[in-house]
């Protein structure tokens, strides 16, 4: 008799216990955040050199950067340790610009070390996909997100390197 009646009994004293003890959620600022914060979609938000770069590429790039890019990369240009090169303060991205474009265009196989760690994954050509404006604006939006200071890229730039 005892197990039926059970059930009956322990839940209401649960839910009755959950609300006494129940307690507000605080505010987003109180709450403790680990590592880093989640990538914002504001273009304000975005780290750009002294010099004024053309919003709307900004924008544009990011717009290209969401749908192509940061499924790998991540949305805060992180990537994934060991798997996945990072775009954000990334020491092979900020050597040598024409290699940034041309990996973008043509895509990338092999090892490569980037910030002292070894990556080996495949990145796919983009260059069918975009036209040389498209590849400018989301170069621009690379090189100058997430702590990185880089040019803006025009298209003609992309153009030469095809």
């Amino acid at each position: 008799m005892l197990p039926r009646i059970l059930p009956f009994v322990l839940v209401p004293a649960l839910i009755g216990a959950g609300l006494a003890f129940r307690r507000p959620t605080p505010p987003e600022s109180e709450i403790p955040h680990y590592g880093p914060r989640p990538a914002t979609n504001r273009i304000d938000a975005i780290a750009t050199p002294a010099s004024a770069l053309d919003a709307a590429q900004l924008a544009r790039g990011q717009q290209i950067y969401a749908m192509l890019c940061q499924a790998c990369h991540l949305p805060d240009g992180q990537g994934m340790m060991g798997a996945l090169p990072p775009l954000a303060r990334s020491d092979f991205l900020l050597a040598d610009p024409a290699r940034a474009g041309r990996t973008v265009l043509h895509g990338l196989s092999g090892s490569i070390t980037v910030n002292g760690v070894g990556y080996n994954a495949a990145m796919p050509a983009l260059g069918g996909m975009l036209s040389d404006q498209q590849v400018a604006d989301v170069l621009t939006y690379v090189f100058n997100s997430w702590g990185n200071t880089g040019p803006a890229f025009t298209a003609a730039q992309v153009r030469a390197w095809r």
